[in-house]
């Protein structure tokens, strides 16, 4: 049994199970033209369609579980505790008990037009002008006895998200482009009132040159952004745990006020240095900071960065060589895919202490061995972290997932 930090809110490990019933309904139209015109001697493109996804979700939760975290009237023995890192499966099944209390019932729709218009401006500049009206409704129903917050809708109409690039072919084997687009993202997550947090808006800017080598044999690229993000949601410090306002069980209560900055560069290489060998490298260095960070009172907070649960830096190469031997019927590849570190943390909050859970830096190598006597088939063998590398591709405070083990898959192609 896992010892909890004296004084804290931390519980000893417990082995818990849930049974739901739930079904999940969807329906999607998208329609889209496509065509071009000439103007002003020049030949334009444009793209324009519509589109709309309806979604419903229900579900029923049992009153009692088999394993709950807390003891209940009817099982006053729970929860059942556990040594860390094991799952008792031969334990007394207790069967869950449904009720009449715990069901729920959420529609979603969106339907939006977009459109996009590329024109050639001159020989060499060439620009896309477009954007997209969307509407965003989102309701939920919940029994009273369970919720009486929670139940509601959120609708947000005629949402306008432009975008806009420009692109310069400077000479026959470079060009340079900048492109801007608007965020809007809706936040599926409430406040103490039951209300779903106001939407996630910002813009994002990208500068990027593009260059090729070799008589277009090799290819490489790099590219500055920025994104900027404004109401990016926050737990409310104020409301107690879970949210009993939310209608997502297990949740907490949240608060859109935050803003943020990701500055980033990316590079790219790729094509053919030789006859028989391919390339493929790429790197991405990123820097985040709050614009504006707020504390549970509304104060300014002195953290500058928030939970870096993606790596700031990746390295990836791949490299597909064609052997000499049996006229180049065997191909040979290998690649990298290396991340810096990332992590979760908490600060301390009443006699909640201060957590932190990390992944360090890591490095997954792949594999391939390939053999084509012919043009009509073909046989390929891929090997994914060929060292079975150990590492977490997810952490939270609360659990981690860890990364693919080492896998194996052969495919056989043959074209008739």
């Amino acid at each position: 049994m896992a010892n909890p930090v004296p004084g804290s809110a931390q519980v000893p490990l417990y082995q818990d199970a849930q049974r739901r019933l739930g079904s999940r309904n969807s329906r999607t139209m998208d329609v889209t033209l496509t065509g071009g015109f000439d103007w002003l001697g020049r030949r334009h493109d444009l793209i324009a369609g519509i589109d709309w996804r309806w979604e419903k979700s229900r579900e029923i939760r049992p009153v009692e579980y088999a394993y709950e975290s807390r003891p209940t009237p009817h099982y006053p023995d729970n929860p059942v505790r556990i040594n860390p890192g094991t799952l008792d499966m031969t334990a007394p099944w207790r069967p869950a008990i449904w009720g009449p209390s715990a069901w729920s019932f959420t529609p979603s729709r969106t339907w939006g037009a977009h459109a996009s218009l590329r024109l050639r401006l001159t020989d060499s500049v060439s620009s896309i002008l477009g954007g997209r009206l969307s509407s965003y409704h989102y309701g939920g129903r919940f029994n009273p006895t369970y919720n009486v917050v929670g139940n509601g809708a959120y609708h947000k109409s005629h949402i306008f998200t432009p975008f806009f690039a420009l692109n310069w072919d400077f000479n026959p084997h470079a060009s340079a482009y900048v492109s801007y687009t608007d965020i809007f993202d809706v936040n599926n997550a409430y406040d103490a009132r039951g209300k779903m947090v106001p939407p996630t808006t910002g813009t994002n800017w990208k500068l990027g040159l593009k260059t090729e080598w070799m008589d277009k044999r090799l290819t490489g690229s790099i590219a500055l952004y920025q994104t900027d993000r404004k109401n990016q949601i926050r737990r409310d410090p104020s409301t107690p745990y879970p949210c009993p306002a939310s209608p997502i069980s297990d949740d907490y209560c949240y608060i859109a006020d935050n803003r943020q900055r990701v500055r980033g560069i990316e590079l790219e290489l790729a094509g053919l240095v030789r006859p028989s060998l391919k390339i493929a490298l790429g790197a991405t260095l990123q820097h985040q900071r709050y614009v504006r960070n707020l504390d549970g009172n509304g104060n300014p907070r002195d953290a500058v960065t928030w939970n870096e649960r993606v790596p700031l830096r990746t390295f990836r190469a791949w490299a597909d060589w064609r052997l000499p031997v049996a006229g180049g019927a065997w191909r040979l590849g290998g690649g990298v895919r290396a991340n810096s570190n990332y992590f979760v943390a908490r600060s301390a909050s009443g006699r909640v202490p201060a957590a932190r859970v990390s992944q360090g830096g890591y490095a997954i190598w792949d594999a391939m061995l390939a053999w084509q006597p012919n043009p009509r088939w073909s046989v390929q063998l891929n090997i994914s972290n060929l060292f079975d590398k150990h590492y977490f591709a997810d952490v939270n405070l609360n659990q981690v997932s860890y990364g693919e083990p080492r896998s194996f898959m052969l495919t056989a192609r043959m074209r008739f």
